[in-house]
């Protein structure tokens, strides 16, 4: 029965999508497969649900396209928009890692069960431009922002409720399945909106609301206790502070720190909030987790290598030669998202990861969207997680970067004035749209 009513509601969502796909409100199937891939893959994962011969993330895939085609025949902007992406650096960096399974020394690069192939590659790497192209209005990322802190939310307690089972010991870390660096990263992701809220919101409730929201997305956190995922967030909280309190009184800067340090120290104080800190006493800190002992046999593969693969890296999937001989238990990783470029495909590959990271960035930048500061809270999240993890892996890495890309590509509004010496300053709205229930 509780197999018939998920496959029921996914079916409803996924005929919502397909008639939100062919109207101004697309950005819902972006955040739909959001939804869908981030609660499936962590809540119930040995199970996909189905739509007929499908799976749901195909389905959803196949909806995207229809959004696409539907939205070139109806925006006459939309071929403008796309043009505005870092399409040069971003199809650079496509076509070295295609070309980089050619030359790969594993049988593995185009068929492997149970094994990721570039062709897994390609279609989680595809998601940047498709999720761009769902972007219509500047109200979009407000609401993806919305679904972001919703994933959040219900992962949350979730994990709560899992550490709960366990008495909240700090040793098994919400004592679930799922990998606990995967899992907090969409914590913490869904975390950035509300610590914008907390230092920008001009209405009170509002602030008040982010209190207990970041207290639970805080203690979820806290109990997977990801010791580089929390580095990237604290990395993307100083970014967010830095770029939204800009113009404002320091007694605002003053007010909203003080909150965050103290919205930290409840999480602390309950139960399972610990788990962090703990985690900082075990005896694998020096080589955090063995993970600079796989860096050093990466280091040391990379410099014994030809001066051609120094350039154009090992091939994909190299981890099963460079890391192979060593690895004796557990997945093969390099844990390091530049240094797989850089072993995978070379100092080539890592300079164009680096050049699409800055393409993006700069554009971010020249944005006036007043929501600025959470795309750039994203990304400064993903770049710092990705020196202890391969997060440009997973979907949610290449969703955030397309949204925030196809926000800022979007037209300028023409700026209404009011006199020849009238504002430019775009007001702060709510983080939540009014079709999600905000202000």
């Amino acid at each position: 029965m509780a197999g018939f009513m998920v496959s029921l509601f996914c079916f409803v969502a996924v005929a919502a999508m397909a008639i939100l796909a062919v109207t101004r409100h697309r950005i819902f199937v972006i955040c739909g497969l959001y939804c869908f891939y981030s609660l499936l893959t962590v809540l119930d994962p040995e199970t996909v649900p189905r739509l007929g011969p499908i799976t749901i993330y195909r389905a959803i895939y196949l909806i995207m396209f229809v959004s696409i085609v539907a939205r070139l025949v109806q925006d006459g902007n939309f071929l403008s928009q796309m043009r505005r992406l870092p399409l040069a650096s971003y199809f650079f960096l496509v076509l070295l890692i295609l070309a980089s399974s050619l030359y790969s020394q594993t049988s593995h690069t185009f068929i492997a069960e149970g094994n990721p192939t570039v062709w897994d590659s390609m279609i989680v790497m595809l998601l940047f431009w498709m999720a761009a192209s769902q972007v219509q209005r500047e109200v979009d990322l407000k609401i993806m922002a919305a679904t972001t802190v919703l994933v959040s939310l219900v992962l949350c307690v979730w994990v709560v409720w899992n550490a709960a089972q366990l008495n909240f010991a700090a040793a098994g870390r919400g004592g679930i399945e799922v990998n606990q660096n995967y899992v907090a990263a969409f914590l913490l992701l869904g975390g950035l909106p509300l610590v914008y809220l907390l230092f920008t919101a001009g209405k009170l409730w509002l602030k008040l609301l982010s209190w207990p929201l970041l207290i639970v997305v805080l203690l979820g956190a806290l109990i997977l206790a990801s010791r580089g995922i929390f580095a990237g967030f604290i990395a993307a909280v100083i970014w967010i502070a830095g770029t939204s309190v800009r113009g404002r009184r320091r007694s605002t800067l003053v007010v909203a720190g003080a909150s965050l340090v103290l919205i930290v120290g409840v999480a602390l104080m309950l139960p399972g909030g610990g788990g962090l800190l703990a985690r900082f006493q075990e005896g694998d800190l020096a080589t955090l987790n063995e993970r600079t002992i796989l860096w050093s046999y990466s280091f040391k593969h990379f410099s014994e290598s030809s001066l051609v693969r120094m350039i154009f890296g090992q091939g994909l999937s190299s981890q099963n030669v460079v890391l192979g001989p060593y690895v004796r238990y557990g997945a093969l990783n390099y844990h390091n998202q530049y240094l797989k470029f850089l072993m995978e495909q070379g100092v080539v590959g890592v300079a164009a990861f680096l050049v699409f990271l800055y393409a993006v960035i700069r554009q971010v930048l020249r944005s006036d969207h007043p929501l600025k500061p959470v795309m750039l809270g994203w990304i400064g999240f993903l770049m710092v997680a990705s020196l202890s993890g391969t997060l440009a892996d997973n979907h949610e890495f290449w969703i955030l970067f397309g949204v925030a890309a196809g926000v800022c590509a979007l037209p300028n509004p023409p700026k209404k004035e009011t006199g020849p010496l009238a504002s430019r300053i775009v007001p702060q709205p709510s983080l939540f749209p009014r079709a999600m229930g905000g202000a």
